[in-house]
């Protein structure tokens, strides 16, 4: 990669930017694992309000630790790095991983999140587990930053033409027509309205798009109101993967 970010009247190549971002994964690793032995008692029991500082520290640290790994993975696929570990895996089992992650996210919004089809025996998908997981991840993360209070946000899954689709709907406020035909590029962030709303990096919905191409499969959002016609706002964004051969 040889993009350079100047600062000031320094220019700084954009390898040196991503060696120091790889250089930061240690120490977050390491506060990570320090705050879940004080939340375990390992220092001693905490006080109510000493576990509540801590959980906040955690959810921090974590998003943080997401946008450092989410870095590193664009610049790996932006130099032509993007191999894949693929092996049959249930679909279902990285849905529910993901939700149960992100309930407390959720429930701190006093949001609802229900999940769509996901009964009876889950569908197979011959995948990299981990890179779908980090797709789902930012799509579900988007949709409850975007969610106002006591709203809901839908997971939902089916199968059709040999195909896999799983969709993340929101209650927010929908997708502008000035942003629909950008939000997969790369450090977009939306418009004044939806920069307001909450903050990002323009990095989720870029990763998620190379990833799932690189599966052989695509990626796409939509507007309720305009381009599905109901009657609530709220934004879709969806992916198909094929099956895996004897579904």
């Amino acid at each position: 990669m040889k993009d350079n970010v100047e600062v000031s009247n320094l220019t700084i190549d954009y390898d040196d930017i991503i060696t120091i971002v790889h250089d930061l994964q240690a120490p977050l690793s390491g506060v990570k694992w320090t705050l879940a032995m004080l939340l375990n008692g390992d220092a001693g029991p905490l006080t109510r309000a000493q576990i509540d500082l801590a959980k906040n520290a955690v959810r921090g640290n974590e998003r943080t630790l997401r946008l450092v790994r989410s870095l590193l993975a664009v610049s790996r696929i932006d130099a032509g790095n993007n191999s894949l570990n693929r092996v049959e895996y249930p679909i279902l089992t990285i849905i529910n991983d993901v939700v149960d992650e992100l309930s407390v996210f959720a429930r701190e919004k006093q949001i609802k999140i229900q999940l769509r089809g996901t009964e009876g025996e889950s569908p197979l998908l011959y995948i990299d587990n981990e890179k779908i997981r980090t797709v789902l991840e930012n799509l579900v993360e988007n949709a409850l930053k975007y969610t106002q209070q006591g709203g809901t946000v839908t997971v939902g899954v089916r199968t059709e033409n040999n195909e896999c689709v799983v969709s993340v709907e929101d209650s927010g406020p929908g997708i502008s027509k000035e942003d629909s035909g950008k939000l997969f590029q790369k450090f977009f962030r939306g418009s004044d309205k939806t920069k307001t709303a909450t903050r990002g990096s323009g990095l989720g919905l870029y990763l998620a798009k190379r990833l799932i191409e690189a599966h052989g499969g695509r990626i796409w959002s939509a507007d309720k109101k305009r381009d599905l016609g109901l009657a609530d706002s709220g934004a879709v964004f969806a992916f198909m993967i094929p099956l895996s051969v004897g579904e």
